[in-house]
């Protein structure tokens, strides 16, 4: 970690990545979380106003200390507690079978070794627990995808390791998932290489 991804870009994600078509992908996402719950990446916390009223607490984890501080300011002027674990998804510090739900919202495109964060989070999944997911990732469109995939590593720079080319859906057959539900469409009003969108649960 630097500089920029300790101060500058924690600051910068929370001002370019509030949006009104995310917001309330968001929304529809989390209203299906129950039970123990662990968010994946939870970054500044942007998801913590759309948690159904009823969650008080979740557990998290992020690799990223500059993203904890301002998270914790997010949280003293918030009721939901959050056991907050600085850690990448690789290596999740629970054990098998703690979560009723994995919580992950654009947050798969920024893991470094993808397939092994999400064998860590079937691991820690109760086996008739739901992964749900908010991603963005690899167009449909060839023209788009073919632009994401040629900017992707400027994006990969400013992002802090985010990338445009993931295929959320193919990820997930490969590591083991069975897809319960899932849509895939663009967020109006957003730059096409970003805001093509996997959203849905898996099994």
């Amino acid at each position: 970690m630097g500089l920029y991804s300790d101060y500058i870009f924690p600051t910068f994600f929370d001002w370019v990545v509030p949006h009104k078509g995310f917001d309330e992908k968001r929304e529809e996402v989390l209203k299906q979380a129950q039970g123990k719950i662990l968010e994946i990446g939870i970054g500044t916390g942007l998801n913590l106003d759309y948690y159904p009223k009823e969650i008080s607490e979740i557990w998290a984890v992020d690799p990223n200390a500059g993203m904890q501080r301002e998270l914790n300011r997010k949280l003293a002027k918030r009721e939901i507690k959050v056991n907050f674990f600085l850690a990448p998804a690789e290596k999740l510090p629970f054990d098998n079978g703690e979560f009723n739900t994995v919580v992950s919202t654009l947050t798969m495109c920024t893991i470094p070794n993808l397939q092994k964060g999400l064998t860590e989070i079937r691991r820690v999944l109760k086996p008739n627990g739901k992964f749900i997911f908010l991603e963005h990732g690899l167009s449909h469109d060839s023209n788009v995808a073919r632009l994401q995939r040629f900017l992707n590593p400027v994006q990969n720079v400013i992002g802090c390791g985010c990338k445009l080319n993931v295929d959320a859906e193919a990820e997930l057959a490969k590591a083991g998932f069975r897809i319960a539900s899932m849509n895939k469409n663009y967020i109006p009003h957003y730059p096409k290489i970003l805001s093509f969108v996997y959203q849905g649960v898996a099994l």
